[in-house]
């Protein structure tokens, strides 16, 4: 479908298959200036606030609305 291509080609990065806040999480947002993240897991929301981001609550449309465009529709 193309929409992995159309993010990273809009500067996002895709990932799959890993625990993002046991990887480092503030490290990766310091190294890559990341100060907010979309997700679709409330799980995620309350845990990466204490990692220093601006977390966002949204559907999976929503956040790869987020990731092509950079805003949230």
């Amino acid at each position: 479908m193309g929409i992995t291509a159309r993010i990273e080609g809009a500067g996002g990065t895709v990932m799959s298959g890993m625990c993002f806040y046991q990887s480092y999480a503030r490290e990766i947002a310091e190294a890559n200036g990341w100060k907010r993240l979309a997700t679709n897991s409330a799980k995620l929301v309350n845990i990466l606030g204490g990692y220093g981001y601006v977390p966002m609550l949204a559907s999976m449309e929503q956040c790869v609305h987020a990731a092509e465009t950079g805003r949230l529709s």
